[in-house]
Parts: C-alpha cells; sequence; structure tokens
C-alpha cells in the first residue's frame, strides 16, 4: 500500500506550505495543551498557600486561547491539504479516464469508473491530510501525558466529567447549518456523477468530436463547486470543535475551583488531583485517534490500489504517434490494407483491404455479425488491428486526434448528452450556426415540425434516454450532427434503423446531397434506396465477398441475391 500511495503523491500537487503549517500549529496545540493541567496545578497550590495571584488567571486564559487558537487554525489548513488533494486527483483520474482506450470502458462499468473518481479520492484525502498528522500529533500528546501523569501520581486513576447538555446548546443549532451544508454537498456530488456518467456513455461521439480538452474542464468545473461545498462545511467545523474544546475547559476549570473548596476542606488531596484530570480527559480522544486509524488506513488501501491502477494505464495520447507535421488539409481518400482483427482467438475481420474515395457513396450491407460496426471501430481508431494498417491519403503516421479530425461518426446506439436539443446538434462542431439556420436543417430531415412542439423548441433539454423524441427523429438529430462536423469522412452505422420507409428515403436523399467533398460510408440492413452510383460492399465473416454497384451484384453476386431476397422477404411480411 505504501508503494501505491507514493505512486499517488508523485503525481499529484500538494500544498506543502499549508501541510507544514498545518502540522507545525497541531504540535503547538499538543505543547500547549500538556501546559495547560501544569498550570492549573499551580494555580491550586498557590491557593492553598494563600499566594494566589491573577497573573495565574492572565496565563491560563492566554494558554487556553493560544491551543483554541491553534487547533482551529491547524484544522483548517490540513483540511484544505486534504480537499486540494482531492481537486488534484479528481483531476488527473478524469483527465485519464477521457484518453483511456475503448477497452477499458467494455470492461469497466460506469457506476465503477465513478465510484473511483468519487469515493475512492474521499477516503485517500483522510488518508494524506488530517488522519495521518493526528496520528503523529496523538503520539505526541499520549506520550507526554503519560510520562506527566506518571511523574504527578500513578495511582490516580479516574475521573468523570458531564458536559453534554452543554454542548448540545451549541452544537445543535450549528448542526443545522451542517446538514444545509451536507444537502448542498450531496447536491454536488449527484450532478457531477450525473456529468460523468453521461460524458462515459458517449465516450464514442466525445472523443469523435474533439472536444476532450472542453470536458477534461467541465469536468473540472464540477469538481470546483464540490471542493466549494466542502471548505464551506470544514470552516463550521473548525469553529464548532474549538467551541467544545472550550465549554469543556470552562468545565473543568469550574470543577478545578469547586475541588479547591473541597481540597481545602479536606476532602480530597490538592492541585495535583485537578491535573491528573484534566491529562486524563486530553487522554481519551487521542486514544481513540490512535485506535481508529488503523482502520481507516486499512478501508483506504483498497482506494489507493484501484486509484493507482488506473493512473498507470495506458491512453490514446501515450501509445499515440506525434507527428504534427503529417496533419492533413484535404482527404481524398481512406485506405484499409490488409485489416486483421482477432479478439479473444475469433477472427472478427479478415484481411480487409478497400480504398474509399472523395466524392463517393458507399454501403456496407452483410448479415448481423459479419462484422460491420468492427470495422467502423477499427477505422475510427477505437480497436487496433491484429494486423495490416490504415491509410488517410496513403499517410499512416497521423496522431489519435488528427486521424479522428477528419471522421464524423454516427452510432446505432444514439449519442445524446443531457443538455438542450440546440447543444446536442451542435456539440463539437467548430462552426456557428444561428437558429433559422438550423430550423432550415432539420426541416430537411423532416424534424422542423417536431421542434416546433417541444416546450422550449431548440432550447427544450433532452437525453438519450428521454421520451420527448422518439428513437428514429433521435437518430436524425445525430445524423444531421455528424452533417454540421464537415469531417470529409463520415460513417453512418444503422442511422435509419428505427424509421419508416418515407423517413429512410428522406435521410438517403439528405446524404446524398451533402456527399460533396466526402467520402460516406453507411451500414445498413435496408436495401430498398441503392442507386448505380452506389458502391456497395458486402461483408461475410470479416472479408469481402462481393462488391461493386446493385445492378452488377444482382447479377454476379449469388451472396447478394441470398440478402436482397432475405430482405425483400421481410420487408413484406
Amino acid at each position: 500500500m505504501l508503494k501505491n500511495i507514493k505512486s499517488i503523491l508523485t503525481t499529484i500537487q500538494i500544498d506543502k506550505l499549508s501541510l507544514f503549517f498545518g502540522v507545525l500549529l497541531s504540535l503547538f496545540s499538543t505543547v500547549t495543551s500538556l501546559i495547560f493541567p501544569l498550570l492549573l496545578k499551580n494555580i491550586v497550590d498557590a491557593l492553598i498557600k494563600n499566594n494566589f495571584s491573577f497573573y495565574y488567571i492572565i496565563l491560563l486564559i492566554l494558554v487556553a486561547s493560544l491551543d483554541l487558537a491553534f487547533t482551529g487554525l491547524s484544522m483548517y489548513l490540513l483540511s484544505k491539504v486534504g480537499e486540494k488533494v482531492v481537486l488534484n486527483l479528481r483531476e488527473k483520474i478524469w483527465r485519464k479516464i477521457l484518453d483511456l482506450n475503448l477497452n477499458f470502458f467494455e470492461k469497466n462499468s460506469s457506476g465503477e469508473v465513478v465510484s473511483r473518481l468519487m469515493n475512492d479520492t474521499n477516503l485517500l484525502m483522510e488518508v494524506f491530510s488530517t488522519e495521518v498528522a493526528e496520528f503523529i500529533t496523538s503520539l505526541f500528546t499520549i506520550i507526554g501525558t503519560i510520562i506527566i501523569l506518571i511523574k504527578i501520581d500513578p495511582l490516580l486513576t479516574s475521573v468523570i466529567i458531564i458536559t453534554i447538555p452543554i454542548m448540545a446548546i451549541i452544537v445543535i443549532p450549528l448542526g443545522k447549518f451542517l446538514f444545509q451544508n451536507s444537502k448542498e454537498v450531496q447536491k454536488a456530488n449527484a450532478g457531477s456523477s450525473k456529468y460523468i456518467v453521461d460524458k462515459l456513455n458517449n465516450i464514442r461521439l466525445l472523443k469523435m468530436s474533439d472536444t476532450f480538452e472542453q470536458e477534461v474542464d467541465l469536468g473540472n468545473y464540477n469538481f470546483q463547486r464540490i471542493y466549494s461545498s466542502d471548505m464551506q462545511r470544514n470552516k463550521i467545523q473548525s469553529i464548532i470543535t474549538p467551541l467544545i474544546m472550550l465549554i469543556l475547559i470552562s468545565t473543568i476549570i469550574g470543577i478545578i475551583f469547586l475541588g479547591a473548596y473541597r481540597v481545602i476542606k479536606g476532602f480530597v488531596s490538592p492541585g495535583n488531583l485537578f491535573a491528573f484530570i484534566v491529562y486524563i480527559i486530553q487522554l481519551m480522544p487521542t486514544l481513540i485517534t490512535v485506535a481508529t486509524f488503523w482502520n481507516k488506513l486499512n478501508i483506504a488501501m483498497g482506494a489507493t490500489n484501484r486509484i493507482d491502477n488506473i493512473l498507470n494505464l495506458s491512453g490514446e495520447s501515450t501509445n499515440s504517434t506525434k507527428n504534427l507535421s503529417n496533419t492533413i488539409n484535404t482527404v481524398n481518400s481512406l485506405k484499409l490494407k490488409n485489416i486483421t482483427l482477432i479478439k479473444d482467438k475469433h477472427t472478427i475481420i479478415n484481411d480487409f483491404s478497400y480504398t474509399f474515395k472523395i466524392n463517393n457513396f458507399y454501403n456496407i450491407v452483410g448479415f448481423s455479425g459479419s462484422g460491420k460496426s468492427t470495422l467502423f471501430n477499427i477505422i475510427c481508431k477505437f480497436y487496433p488491428p491484429t494486423s495490416g494498417t490504415l491509410y488517410i491519403n496513403n499517410n499512416d503516421k497521423l496522431t489519435i486526434k488528427d486521424w479522428r479530425n477528419n471522421i464524423a461518426y454516427v452510432t446505432q446506439n444514439v449519442n445524446m448528452f443531457e443538455d438542450t436539443l440546440k447543444n446536442n446538434l451542435l456539440y463539437g462542431i467548430k462552426d456557428t450556426y444561428t437558429d433559422s439556420e438550423l430550423l432550415n436543417l432539420l426541416s430537411k430531415v423532416g424534424l422542423s415540425d417536431i421542434v416546433s412542439k417541444l416546450p422550449k423548441g431548440l432550447d427544450t433539454i433532452i437525453s438519450r434516454d428521454s421520451f420527448q423524441l422518439s428513437g428514429g427523429e433521435k437518430q436524425r438529430l445525430a445524423l444531421l450532427r455528424g452533417v454540421l462536423s464537415k469531417k470529409p469522412i463520415l460513417l453512418v452505422d444503422e442511422v435509419s434503423s428505427n424509421v419508416d420507409s418515407k423517413n429512410d428515403y428522406i435521410i438517403y436523399n439528405f446524404l446524398k446531397h451533402y456527399n460533396e467533398n466526402r467520402i460516406i460510408i453507411t451500414i445498413t440492413h435496408k436495401l430498398s434506396n441503392f442507386d448505380d452510383t452506389d458502391h456497395i460492399i458486402l461483408l461475410k465473416n470479416g472479408s469481402i465477398i462481393s462488391s461493386g454497384n446493385e445492378r452488377d451484384l444482382l447479377k454476379n453476386s449469388p451472396s447478394y441475391q441470398e440478402l436482397k431476397k432475405y430482405y425483400n422477404g421481410n420487408k413484406n411480411n
């Protein structure tokens, strides 16, 4: 575990100044708390000998005040260190998560990823700041107190001081504020978790939209909200704890004077009794701190391992070839040469070679399981091929960012964030559009009337799971977003799967209209809209078995004839 903690500490920035003064003030607080009972003992002895001076009271108040001030300030500084550790760690983990390969998200649920980002970092906050510091100062307190108690009187054993009613009068009103603050903290945490899951559920769109830095900043903004709410709570707690100590000290002072009276009457022994009582009271919380430290340390062990594992994972930017001079201005072709993909000992794509050229429209067809969607994932570089090479303009040296800046991917599972319809439509889009321009474009995919019926039009909040728009309507929104990106390569995966024949025809003609200066590649099971200019690629078991226009395939490809017959049969049923 210590190795993992050391690894994490090397990746984050710790507020060393606040940590130093926090620990230093905590040690000062320990020293003043050990001096305090000795002053009480001197006061009692002075009262007995009738040489009492108000100098003792002034010194007592000074030491007590210093103790309270040191305690409050050290608590605040150490909590600030812990919160900044969490803030910095979350920012680094969020950047790492967004940069991880798609395989990571296939193997880890969104909830687990969110837990690592939010809950595990909270556990580490306690280890890195307050718990370690309190453990060290508690050890000093225990050692110093035991030495002093032995010198005072080893035979004195216990005392009971009841201060709960007095503390309750102070704590209950402040507790209402802490309750409200806790709700704000939970709300901020819930909002951040919701944001994170939303982005992770749409990780393909995010990666293809060149919004990496934008999402990093938005994630950091959410973490800053949590940090601010937590610091408000810590400020109040740094006040409550010294107040409780003040109540305890005041109670002890009252008992001391009462005890002094009883000493004068001969009921108990003099000042040593009072000093002993105070030391026992001081000793109890430090013993609790030491006893619970190891439990919290063991709880944090799992969090340390999980966080260290995710920070040490290799991301896309780590593996990307950095060669900015190969950035492409104009795309003329996309070439896949001898592409083979083997996963779990199964060959998904088998020696696929094809060159897609600008101003052409391609349809990839085949029965389910033939490798069509996997081929798109390879083109987007979500999956690295087992063998083979991908080229844009015969260039295979582009960074992943530069590669994806040339490709728009409209997935079969529609990507929608919980945001306005307009913001969803323009996600990752570099150009600006007026509302009237957007409505005009929406009309071309048959959505203008539907948008006008939404409560706030383009400003209506939607998401992938909302019922305000149908699946087919969301598919058309996603398609329009891909077109608006103006990227030269447009991949469209079953975008008309949830629409009727009329809208299917509208979508097809919309794509054909925007085919100029583009390579458009679609995956489709609907074989009804092809014309003689379309290129059709028939896949089976990850390999090309036929290619050409539909007229040629119907004449020369038995496999395509079978697929067409199957489609016509299902369409008529």
